[in-house]
């Protein structure tokens, strides 16, 4: 009887080791997945990162031309406002001369009168006005 006994108990405790033999077995299972699943993020991930990399470069190379750009259309600001001052620089001058051409001849015609009465006649082409 005592054997019998410790034979029940024998198979009481194989069943208890064979139970938790697939309980562990069921988490290794669990756990394989888990690594496999995380080591697809991870590769995911790495995949990511590089994309992100490879972003971050063509923003830089963007903003680079962004600024080469800007810094073109701001010389050709300066270059146009400097163009436009000379223009009215040239401008001024023309003026300037034209108001003292003007004047010139407005001081010719006042002394015709006086080349008149030396006998100087306006036709004369000695004479330039």
């Amino acid at each position: 009887f005592a054997l019998e006994k410790e034979l029940d108990d024998q198979q009481d405790r194989m069943m208890m080791v064979e139970n938790e033999n697939n309980k562990l077995t069921e988490e290794l299972s669990q756990l394989r997945r888990e690594e496999k699943t995380h080591a697809q993020a991870g590769s995911e991930l790495s995949i990511m990162r590089d994309e992100l990399e490879v972003l971050t470069l063509r923003l830089k190379s963007e903003k680079n031309n962004c600024e080469r750009l800007s810094k073109e259309i701001q010389d050709e600001r300066i270059l146009r406002v400097e163009s436009e001052k000379q223009c009215y620089i040239l401008l001024g001058k023309q003026e300037e001369q034209a108001r003292s051409l003007a004047e010139s001849r407005e001081e010719a015609k006042r002394n015709i009168p006086q080349f008149e009465s030396r006998g100087i006649q306006s036709g004369d082409p000695t004479v330039k006005l």
